[in-house]
């Protein structure tokens, strides 16, 4: 048999093929490329019946093994093992982050506050979720991954302690998951992919005082 080689390979898919080189005279009964995720060929997830063809339906980012075979009258053969990994695409960055207040335009110490943005686009799987960072005067106070779609997410300024004069601001990167659960982060989470927004100051009531007379 000649070596099987490889071509196409994409995110899902990937073309696999061989040729049989000298038969000893005797006629091939069959011929399959199987396709497994381990390197010990144990678990295998896929088969061609035949010497050619593409294997579809993989995980995007996924590590496979894949060996052809072919029989005759006088037994099976097996070709090299070729491994290959199919691409990965993270998910896009999301936009547009802003800060809001219960109170308005008083962003009195103990209210509530909402964190807004813009979606992030898909990569190779759909987004799964945002990877929040609050910041008080610049550092970080809390981060919270939220498991979910939502582009909103709304807290009491009290939990994190912050006073008259800190300054409030977050950030944020979109995460999906690969096939085992591994989060994926736009830009591939590094500290500069991160999307940050502006800031807010803390205030106080707006309170008149007075005297008697």
């Amino acid at each position: 048999l000649s070596s099987l080689s490889t071509s196409n390979l994409g995110e899902t898919s990937v073309k696999a093929s061989f040729s049989v080189t000298n038969n000893g005279g005797e006629a091939v009964s069959d011929s399959y490329i199987d396709i497994f995720t381990d390197s010990g060929l144990t678990n295998k997830v896929g088969t061609i019946s035949s010497a050619s063809g593409t294997f579809t339906g993989l995980d995007a980012g996924r590590s496979y093994w894949i060996r052809g075979n072919a029989a005759n009258s006088a037994g099976r053969v097996y070709t090299n093992t070729v491994s290959i990994t199919t691409s990965w695409t993270n998910p896009g960055a999301p936009s547009g982050l802003s800060i809001s207040s219960q109170y308005g335009a008083d962003n009195l110490y103990y209210g509530n506050f909402t964190l807004k943005w813009n979606a992030g686009s898909a990569g190779s799987t759909a987004v799964a979720g945002y990877r929040l960072r609050i910041y008080k005067n610049g550092t970080e106070v809390a981060m919270i991954d939220t498991e979910s779609t939502a582009t909103t997410y709304t807290f009491n300024a009290t939990t994190y302690n912050f006073a008259i004069g800190d300054t409030l601001s977050f950030g944020l990167y979109t995460y999906s998951k690969n096939y085992s659960g591994e989060k994926k982060f736009n830009g591939g989470g590094s500290s500069s992919a991160q999307v940050k927004s502006g800031t807010v100051t803390m205030s106080a009531d707006k309170l008149i005082s007075v005297s008697p007379n």
